[in-house]
């Protein structure tokens, strides 16, 4: 067997547990009130809450215009704008389109005044376009595509604005 001894409680420190005091009918008459009354007063406010507003709508619905283009084309960064505008001239316009096939196609439009293509180009195909895929360069891309584009035109006589 082991060598432990048993615990000894001395008899004036050992409590017997106290029988439970009834309730009297009163008091649980006045505790039932107070549960019940804080019930009601949480309920009261979450139904007020919960209450639906009608939302007043203005009388003319206001809507925005926005034109509708292809699928694929997609808003051109304010800063590739620039970068163009810087290079070329502001009369330049540009597109950026992401194809369903992938990629990202970024196109530089070429006035009809500043361009260099062909009397045949401007029959068949009535603008001059240069598109070129950029693919993850970003604005980069964009300033390295501006650069040829314009150095294609400078090379066969067309004025340009001053670039560093």
């Amino acid at each position: 067997m082991t060598d432990e001894k048993p615990l000894v409680v001395p008899s004036e420190l050992r409590t017997q547990p106290e029988k439970p005091k009834p309730v009297m009918q009163e008091e649980f008459a006045k505790f039932k009130e107070e549960v019940n009354g804080g019930i009601s007063a949480i309920m009261g406010k979450l139904e007020k809450l919960a209450e639906v507003k009608p939302v007043s709508m203005p009388s003319q619905p206001t809507s925005v215009k926005v034109e509708a283009g292809p699928d694929n084309e997609t808003p051109v960064p304010v800063s590739w704008v620039n970068a163009v505008h810087e290079i070329l001239g502001p009369e330049f316009d540009v597109k950026f389109e992401q194809p369903d096939s992938g990629g990202a196609l970024f196109t530089i439009i070429v006035p009809k005044d500043k361009s260099n293509a062909t009397v045949d180009h401007w029959k068949m195909y009535k603008r001059d376009f240069r598109t070129r895929e950029i693919g993850a360069t970003g604005l980069g891309g964009v300033k390295e595509w501006a650069l040829l584009v314009r150095k294609n035109l400078t090379t066969t006589g067309v004025k340009l604005i001053q670039y560093p």
